[in-house]
């Protein structure tokens, strides 16, 4: 079930205050919506852009969206035409950011939250998330192949610098990868940083996606590091980067779309 919210201190209000403390990084959203899952948990999304749009949900990463640029990267992808749920996971789940905070998250609920967030025909969805947020999705959609067979409606994933390893390999080793990584197949778009270590890895995770049928694509952006869409230690480089990223998944979604 999705309503607006309309509690008296809202995220749109708490976007509001953070705006003047950064006035440039962080905006309110147009709107607040309330997913509420068949668990009892309720999904506060922050949604960005115009209906009638291709929909883009917007999953955290292990470490949130970031305090100073929260709302860029949604912010965006609405000015390149499209509809933008940034669903505040972290907060659902009273979950402090860190390397294990997604696993603290049901599976089920994501794939809930991914079915309910389904637009209506013609409009398409894409989901997009980053580092451990990447396994997290797969999973879902792994949960909803095995509920339904099959994931209408759903365009394609778009990856930020994914993480699937089970653990950090030892140099000059091969990685070990979660299993889900061969096991759904989704047309994919992944955006690799130059700057880290997983740009060396990104041929295997490509081979391994593929082992599953999965359609994978990919684009690396030099002189940038995992998280430079919203650290608040970006380099200038970075942040110039960043602000370049919405075109860039713009682009995806209509190779992913072909």
């Amino acid at each position: 079930m999705i309503y607006v919210n309309t509690s008296s201190v809202p995220l749109f209000f708490i976007s509001l205050i953070l705006s003047a403390i950064w006035p440039v990084q962080v905006l309110a959203a147009n709107e607040e919506l309330i997913i509420s899952l068949s668990s009892d948990v309720d999904i506060t999304v922050e949604r960005f852009g115009e209906n009638g749009r291709d929909r883009v949900l917007l999953l955290p990463s292990e470490y949130g969206y970031g305090t100073e640029r929260r709302n860029e990267l949604a912010r965006g992808l609405a000015a390149n035409g499209f509809e933008v749920w940034q669903a505040a996971m972290h907060e659902a789940y009273f979950q402090p950011v860190g390397r294990k905070s997604l696993t603290m998250m049901p599976v089920s609920d994501v794939a809930e939250l991914i079915q309910q967030s389904m637009p209506q025909e013609p409009q398409r969805l894409f989901v997009l998330s980053a580092g451990r947020g990447a396994a997290l999705i797969f999973m879902a959609l792994k949960e909803q192949l095995v509920q339904a067979k099959k994931l209408d409606g759903l365009a394609g994933v778009l990856l930020l610098h994914p993480n699937f390893m089970v653990s950090t390999p030892q140099p000059g080793r091969p990685a070990d990868y979660l299993p889900v990584v061969s096991e759904v197949s989704v047309p994919t778009f992944i955006v690799q940083p130059m700057d880290s270590a997983k740009r060396w890895y990104l041929a295997e995770l490509v081979d391994q996606m593929a082992e599953a049928g999965t359609p994978v694509y990919s684009q690396l952006i030099p002189k940038v590091s995992d998280g430079y869409q919203g650290r608040p230690d970006a380099t200038d480089y970075e942040l110039k980067a960043a602000k370049e990223l919405p075109q860039v998944l713009a682009r995806a979604t209509r190779i992913l779309s072909k």
